[in-house]
């Protein structure tokens, strides 16, 4: 079994409380204070290392319910985002015609 992940603080440098008033106060504000801000080469890979890195960036960010709420309502989105991999949904109409 792996040791877990420490929990690295914000990129802001904010104690996580910070950021959380923060974030409560601009929701659109979540993604300054991402610890993946700035790496989206990482965030938009669905595979291979770079998926593990930005899987890795998820662990202990301070946004990543916020990420996750977003994520939720985003049907065409790739890469990781709230801790997992992402690839775009397909409609009930779209999976029947596959098939």
């Amino acid at each position: 079994m792996h040791a877990p992940l420490p929990t690295l603080p914000p990129p802001s440098g904010l104690p996580a409380e910070a950021v959380q008033q923060a974030v409560s106060a601009s929701p659109s504000r979540c993604r300054d204070f991402a610890r993946c801000l700035g790496r989206w080469g990482l965030v938009d890979a669905v595979e291979g290392s770079e998926a593990s890195a930005a899987l890795s960036l998820c662990h202990g960010c301070p946004v990543i319910e916020q990420c996750a709420s977003w994520v939720a309502t985003e049907r065409d989105y790739e890469g990781v985002a709230a801790g997992a991999i992402h690839t775009p949904r397909r409609t009930r109409r779209q999976r029947r015609s596959a098939a």
